[in-house]
């Protein structure tokens, strides 16, 4: 708050008479007021001054408190509300990757199922083989379709046991 200087107001009245053109005697009233500084000031010659009633200072000053603490309050809530901001980007942020990783598992759920059920297929297809597809080797399309398929079971190497006589 800026500083101020006390100080007293005194009124003084007076009247004055004067004789107008007419020859006729007019009587004003002048008011004049005087405000005298007690101690040292600093003003100087043309400075602006505001000149209130000890009683509107007091409630100036009251409210000018009260504005300084309602401004501290708006700084609190605006910094509040910049975290606020920064805590909602971030989650939303964080959704956006949970969001992205979940459709990536989705998508990998789904080829896999694909595959399981592509497998099942072959399964299927190998146990509904008859006695001459094992004897012949013959194996379904479904297999074919696998790719190529390692064969574990290989034919023993037998020796020619055909013996000439």
């Amino acid at each position: 708050m800026e500083k101020f200087v006390k100080g007293k107001v005194r009124i003084y009245q007076k009247n004055i008479k004067k004789k107008l053109k007419e020859g006729t005697n007019k009587t004003y009233e002048t008011i004049q007021q005087q405000i005298t500084i007690k101690g040292s000031h600093k003003f100087k010659d043309g400075d602006n001054v505001v000149i209130l009633k000890r009683e509107d200072y007091n409630k100036l000053y009251k409210n000018s408190k009260t504005s300084e603490s309602a401004i501290k309050e708006l700084n609190d809530v605006q910094e509040r509300y910049g975290n606020l901001q920064k805590t909602y980007e971030d989650l939303v942020n964080e959704i956006n990757r949970l969001r992205n990783k979940h459709d990536h598992l989705k998508e990998r759920l789904r080829t896999s199922l694909e595959e399981i059920n592509q497998h099942q297929k072959v399964i299927n297809d190998l146990s509904n083989r008859g006695f001459l597809d094992y004897v012949l080797g013959r194996q379904p399309k479904s297999v074919k379709m696998l790719g190529p398929v390692k064969n574990e079971h290989k034919k023993p190497n037998i020796p020619n046991t055909k013996r000439e006589w």
